[in-house]
C-alpha cells in the first residue's frame, strides 16, 4: 500500500515540476512590442508565394461573427490562398452579396446541419476550388494579423508539416475572460513554445494552425474519427485528436511566436462551465494515447513523442493543483498526528512511516508551491497585461466554475457544448484595445 501511495507522490510531483524545467531550460522567448509586428517588419522569401492556404472557418448558427476574421484574412501580405466558411445552419447570411466580388472567397451552406465542428471541416475539403499545399483552420471569433500567414511560411521551408500560431485573447473584459486569457498565455509558454524549442512538440490550440493537405486529410479519415462518426458520438475536442494524429506519425508541430492570432475569451461562468466540460472529456478521453506516447518515445528513443506525452498526460491546472493539494494536507494531518518532530526525523529516530509522511508533505508543499510561482514567471516573460495580472486574485471563482464542470463532465458525450461569441469586432479594434492594457 505504501508503495502504491509513494508511486502516486511521485506521479503528482513530477506534474508539477515538468513545467517549471521547461521554463528552466527553454530559451527567453523573443521580445514583443506593444503592438503586434506590422506587415512590413516581415521579409518574404522568394518563394514563399508557392504555399497555397486553404483557410478554413467554421461557422454555427450565427455567421456574422465571421466577417472580421474574413476582412483580417483577405487583408493577408501572403496572397495565395483561398477563404472556404461553411455556413452551418445560418442561413444564406448575405455573405454571397456582400463579397460577390471577391474570388477568393467561398462561402458553403450545407443543405443539412451538421452540427459538428469536424463534419463542417469535412465538408470544407469535399468543395475545394483548388488542391492548396496546406489547410489552415480558423474560429469565427478569430482575428489575423495581416502577415500571420506569412509568419507560417519559414517553418513550412524549414520542412515542418505542422505549424500553430499563437492565440492571444481579443476581449479582457470580464475577470473570466482575464482568467482564460491567463490560462492561453500559460499554455503557449509552456504547451508550445517551450517544448518546441526544446526539440518536441507544440500542442494544437483549436484554430490557427497549418498542416500539410495530405496529412489534413489522412487525419479527417484516420480511425479515431471514422470510429466515433459511425457510433454518433460527439467529437468534444478535434484538436487533441489531430495533435495526437500528428506526434505519431513523427512530425514535430512547430510553434510560430510571431504568427498572432486574436482569440475571444469566455465572458461568463456558465461559458466557462460549458467550454471546459468539454475540455476536461477530451483530456480523459485521450489518456490512454498519452500513454502510448510515452511508452512509444521509450521503447523508440523519440524525444518528441516522449516529451509530448508527458505534457498531454498532466491534468488540467485546477486538477492537479485540487488532487496535490489534497494530498498534501493529508500528508501534513498525518505527520501531525504522529507527533513526531523534525528533529527526531532527520536524526533517523522516527519509524520510517513517520519519516514518510513528513518528507511527503514537505515535498507536495514545495512543488505546489514551485508550480504556481512558475505560473505568475510565465506571465511575468509574456507581459502579461494588467487585467490578466489582476485576474490571479479571481482564480477561486474561475476554478469553482471548472470544478461544476467536472460533475457535468457526461454531458460532452451527447452535446458538443458549443461556445457563444459576442465581440464583434475589427482587427484594429483589437491591437488598439491590446495597446490600451499595456
Amino acid at each position: 500500500m505504501l508503495i502504491f501511495i509513494l508511486i502516486c507522490h511521485l506521479v503528482i510531483i513530477a506534474c508539477l515540476l515538468l513545467p517549471f524545467g521547461l521554463t528552466l531550460f527553454a530559451p527567453r522567448p523573443p521580445a514583443r512590442s506593444a503592438a503586434p509586428p506590422n506587415a512590413t517588419d516581415h521579409i518574404l522569401s522568394p518563394d514563399a508565394e508557392q504555399y497555397h492556404f486553404a483557410c478554413i472557418i467554421t461557422a454555427y448558427n450565427r455567421c456574422e461573427i465571421a466577417f472580421p476574421l474574413i476582412q483580417s484574412v483577405l487583408r493577408q501580405t501572403h496572397s495565395n490562398f483561398h477563404i472556404y466558411l461553411v455556413a452551418d445552419q445560418c442561413g444564406d447570411a448575405n455573405l454571397l452579396q456582400t463579397y460577390q466580388h471577391e474570388t477568393r472567397l467561398h462561402c458553403l451552406l450545407p443543405p443539412e446541419a451538421l452540427q459538428s465542428k469536424v463534419k463542417s471541416m469535412q465538408y470544407a475539403m469535399q468543395h475545394l476550388a483548388q488542391t492548396p499545399t496546406h489547410i489552415v483552420v480558423f474560429d469565427p471569433d478569430n482575428l489575423a494579423i495581416p502577415d500571420f500567414l506569412a509568419q507560417l511560411c519559414p517553418y513550412l521551408q524549414g520542412g515542418y508539416e505542422a505549424v500553430q500560431g499563437r492565440r492571444i485573447a481579443k476581449n479582457l473584459d470580464t475577470p473570466y475572460a482575464c482568467a482564460d486569457a491567463l490560462g492561453e498565455i500559460y499554455k503557449n509558454y509552456i504547451e508550445r513554445y517551450a517544448p518546441f524549442c526544446l526539440g518536441s512538440s507544440a500542442s494544437i490550440a483549436g484554430s490557427g494552425m497549418a498542416v500539410s493537405t495530405p496529412l489534413f486529410e489522412a487525419f479527417l479519415q484516420s480511425p479515431p474519427i471514422a470510429r466515433r462518426q459511425a457510433a454518433q458520438q460527439v467529437i468534444a475536442a478535434e484538436d487533441k485528436l489531430l495533435q495526437h494524429f500528428l506526434v505519431a506519425q513523427n512530425q514535430r508541430i512547430a510553434f510560430a511566436h510571431a504568427a498572432w492570432l486574436y482569440d475571444e475569451k469566455i465572458q461568463t461562468g456558465e461559458q466557462v462551465t460549458r467550454q471546459r466540460t468539454r475540455w476536461l472529456f477530451a483530456y480523459f478521453d485521450n489518456i490512454a494515447v498519452a500513454l502510448r506516447h510515452i511508452g512509444g518515445g521509450l521503447l523508440r528513443l523519440q524525444w518528441n513523442r516522449f516529451l509530448f506525452g508527458c505534457l498531454s498526460i498532466i491534468p488540467p491546472l485546477f486538477i492537479l493543483l485540487l488532487v496535490a493539494g489534497l494530498f498534501a494536507m493529508a500528508d501534513t494531518l498525518i505527520a501531525t498526528l504522529s507527533r513526531t518532530n523534525w528533529q527526531a526525523v532527520l536524526s533517523g529516530i522516527a519509524p520510517p512511516q513517520v519519516a514518510f509522511w513528513w518528507q511527503a508533505s514537505v515535498a507536495l508543499w514545495l512543488s505546489i508551491g514551485i508550480f504556481a510561482a512558475n505560473i505568475v514567471w510565465t506571465l511575468y516573460l509574456d507581459r502579461a497585461p494588467r487585467p490578466v495580472w489582476q485576474a490571479l486574485w479571481q482564480m477561486p471563482a474561475f476554478v469553482g466554475r471548472q470544478i461544476l464542470s467536472l460533475v457535468q463532465i457526461n454531458k460532452a458525450r451527447r452535446d458538443f457544448l458549443s461556445t457563444q461569441h459576442t465581440q464583434l469586432i475589427s482587427l484594429e479594434e483589437a491591437q488598439q484595445q491590446q495597446q490600451q492594457r499595456r
